[in-house]
């Protein structure tokens, strides 16, 4: 199996919560390919930006810095998301 980080976002407020289905979504998408192309994404290889824009900067998506820290520091080289 192929180590891989996974990344998610929620765009809006109005989709964060555990009654929401944005991240449970997400990680199936992610899980389902990850598993069919052969990686395996460790519990602390998963990175999540709730109530994060698209158009919000690089700078604003804690989780997504944390996740370029956890790539540099391991090695990983393969990012899952459910779509572009």
């Amino acid at each position: 199996m192929i180590k891989a980080v996974a990344y998610m976002r929620t765009s809006s407020s109005t989709n964060v919560g555990e009654d929401k289905d944005s991240v449970p979504r997400q990680r199936a998408a992610i899980e389902g390919y990850a598993t069919t192309a052969g990686y395996t994404i460790a519990e602390s290889n998963w990175f999540y930006d709730p109530a994060i824009k698209g158009e919000d900067s690089l700078d604003a998506r804690p989780g997504f810095i944390a996740m370029l820290a956890r790539i540099e520091a391991n090695g990983v080289k393969v990012l899952i998301v459910e779509s572009a």
